[in-house]
């Protein structure tokens, strides 16, 4: 996979020389276990949330669970990567943060999340953080080109809804249903940013009884109004992102989510 120079960049510095804590921080859309498989050639565990909840989360207990095994001696390497660290729920992220504090020898731990942020702060502390960029356009297009996409509207369209995400965009080149998705998603992302209407609350209702596209939907709007703002900074446009991030928010704590996109439009 073509991971770009940032990416690439941090796999060389790690696969050198990794730091006993580590937290790797991208965008959604970039592979992070894929760059920890280039960084370590151990088979590493993979502590990963448990999806079978209607919010996933990383319970206290899978985290109690490590200590047996970071308590342990070992001769060789024995990496431990925490997917998506951010669902560590906050007794979770208690419980890890003494596992931090008293590292077992020969144990490492890399942690993976698009949302640093919402990590304690004791614990971004104790860690050496990595934070990975998207392609650049250039790395972008000649990636599309090698995937033998010659047509300038396709070209264009990968590029507008991948937005240098290179997981993101091999998934969209090789999955035709996939890319016809994220495209319907993107436009709805669209009427959201601007709000109001009678289409804004067809939007609502179309997403009510899925809380992962509808989580999509408003991180995708999330980012066309931050990239609309770092291009023309606007009173208006901020207050909008505000509404997005906490209609995002209670989303993902299992907020209704008709409501929440209803409010959106009025």
């Amino acid at each position: 996979m073509n991971i770009g120079k940032s990416a690439s960049q941090i796999v060389d510095k790690l696969s050198h020389n990794l730091p006993q804590s580590v937290l790797l921080s991208a965008p959604k859309g970039i592979a992070l276990d894929d760059i920890v498989r280039q960084i370590v050639p151990e088979k590493p565990i993979f502590i990963r949330p448990d999806e079978s909840r209607a919010t996933p989360i990383i319970p206290t207990e899978v985290i109690r669970d490590l200590y047996y095994i970071t308590k342990s001696h070992y001769s060789s390497r024995r990496i431990i990567v925490i997917d998506r660290a951010d669902t560590m729920n906050p007794s979770a992220q208690a419980a890890f943060l003494k596992l931090l504090e008293e590292p077992g020898k020969n144990v490492y731990f890399i942690l993976l999340t698009s949302r640093p942020n919402r990590l304690l702060p004791t614990i971004r502390s104790r860690v050496q953080i990595f934070n990975i960029e998207p392609m650049s356009e250039a790395e972008s297009r000649d990636f599309i080109a090698s995937k033998g996409v010659n047509d300038s509207r396709k070209v264009e369209q990968l590029m507008y809804l991948a937005s240098g995400m290179s997981e993101e965009l091999e998934k969209l080149i090789d999955d035709p249903k996939y890319f016809e998705e994220v495209a319907a998603v993107v436009k709805d992302a669209q009427s959201i940013v601007s709000g109001g209407g009678y289409e804004g609350l067809m939007i609502a209702h179309k997403y009510k009884d899925n809380r992962t596209r509808a989580v999509r939907l408003t991180e995708l709007a999330i980012a066309m109004v931050r990239k609309l703002i770092s291009s023309k900074p606007d009173t208006a446009l901020v207050d909008r992102l505000e509404q997005l991030v906490a209609a995002h928010d209670r989303i993902l704590a299992n907020g209704n989510i008709r409501l929440v996109l209803t409010k959106l439009m009025v």
